[in-house]
């Protein structure tokens, strides 16, 4: 099976800050894995409370599903980022800004719920300024 690729940008609207095992994500430390995790996480509780309970996103969800698409994303998906810490208002935690580029291998249903949240994620993302989690972002595809 030829292998097909498909290069994003996430161009970051407000400043971010994402967390793993309750630490903060320094810019080195982001990996494909974490942009699959917030995105899956973010539609899946948003559609649960306030419309379907998770029923009409078209990929089912669950722990494991999630830990499967993490898994393979840090395999799969090339990442670059050219992203800058802030310091946040008033306050001595630091968010990110700035832009991530990543290139997915498109042959497999990972790919395609990948490729799912992260565009379902830049209509419901939140922060006017800053924001915990991934804000708000413009997707563009450069491939």
């Amino acid at each position: 099976m030829t292998k097909s690729k498909l290069d994003i940008e996430l161009n970051f609207l407000t400043p971010f800050q994402m967390t793993r095992d309750g630490a903060v994500i320094s810019a080195d430390e982001l990996k494909p894995s974490d942009l699959a995790r917030y995105s899956m996480r973010r539609t899946f509780l948003l559609d649960y409370l306030y419309y379907s309970k998770g029923r009409a996103i078209p990929f089912r969800t669950s722990p494991s599903i999630v830990n499967r698409v993490m898994e393979w994303c840090d395999v799969n998906v090339d990442i670059s980022k050219k992203l800058d810490a802030v310091q946040a208002f008033k306050d001595k935690s630091y968010f990110l800004e700035g832009k991530i580029k990543i290139s997915i291998n498109t042959n497999s249903e990972e790919a395609n719920m990948l490729i799912f949240f992260l565009y379902v994620c830049q209509y419901i993302g939140i922060g006017k300024k800053t924001t915990y989690g991934m804000g708000q972002y413009q997707l563009v595809y450069t491939s």
